[in-house]
């Protein structure tokens, strides 16, 4: 059984969280929802999220500020971030966002379905390399496994060289020694 996939979506408004909530359950996934950058970076020490959504304009640390600190955690970093704002729509901050790590950029107020859309994408990315990861563990097990027995096999015919060898010597000097014996 899979574990339930699980969204990060940061805003400092509750109104805009209910919402997204709202409009995500759809999808399955567990919505963990924070009302600042600092409760968001607590939520990644307890929880590994398949996606995040940032709302781009909090007080504090902002959504930017945020992304770069999710960046910079090796735990966190693969994390995809969705930036929404209302306030920052021109293409200065749309790159911004990107060179912030994020992956898309959504201008509020958003279509639902465009959000559904997106946010399925990188769900079901993160499923399937969360079972490329799974697959890629197994086949190291299985190297692993095998090469320990490979070792073992060598071991095993390397005794049985040493005592071939030592049986030939045994029988050499027998031989040697049978004609003297006579």
């Amino acid at each position: 059984m899979q574990d339930r996939q699980k969204i990060l979506i940061v805003d400092d408004k509750k109104e805009n969280l209910y919402l997204l909530e709202k409009i995500l359950s759809e999808t399955g996934a567990e919505i963990i929802k924070a009302t600042s950058g600092n409760d968001a970076l607590k939520a990644t020490l307890s929880h590994e999220f398949a996606l995040a959504i940032l709302d781009v304009q909090m007080p504090g640390m902002d959504g930017y500020e945020l992304a770069e600190f999710i960046r910079a955690e090796e735990r966190t970093r693969h994390v995809p971030i969705i930036f929404m704002s209302a306030v920052y729509s021109d293409d200065y901050y749309v790159f911004k966002g990107y060179d912030a790590g994020g992956v898309d950029y959504m201008v509020k107020p958003y279509n639902p379905t465009v959000l559904l859309s997106k946010v399925s994408v990188f769900l079901q990315l993160h499923r399937q390399q969360t079972e490329l990861l799974k697959h890629r563990e197994h086949l190291e097990e299985q190297v692993e496994q095998r090469t320990v027995e490979l070792q073992k096999e060598i071991t095993v015919r390397r005794r049985a060289e040493e005592t071939l060898r030592d049986s030939e010597e045994k029988y050499r000097l027998l031989v040697s020694l049978s004609p003297r014996m006579k």
